[in-house]
C-alpha cells in the first residue's frame, strides 16, 4: 500500500512541476515574441488537448 501512494505522491509532484515549467516558459513567450526575439512552435495536439482541459478545470493557460 505504502509503495502504491509513494509512486502516486510522485506523479502528483510530476506533474505539479510540468505545471510550473509549462507557466514559465508560456510567460517567456509571451514576453520574447511580440520583441521578435523568439517565435513559439505551432502547438501540437496534445498541448491543445492539454490546454482545453487545463481551461475545463478553471485554471489559466496560454
Amino acid at each position: 500500500v505504502w509503495a502504491q501512494r509513494k509512486r502516486d505522491l510522485g506523479r502528483t509532484a510530476a506533474m505539479e512541476w510540468l505545471r510550473e515549467c509549462r507557466a514559465v516558459y508560456a510567460e517567456l513567450v509571451a514576453l520574447l515574441a511580440p520583441a521578435g526575439v523568439y517565435e513559439a512552435p505551432a502547438r501540437t495536439s496534445t498541448q491543445v488537448r492539454d490546454i482545453a482541459a487545463t481551461h475545463a478545470e478553471g485554471g489559466e493557460q496560454s
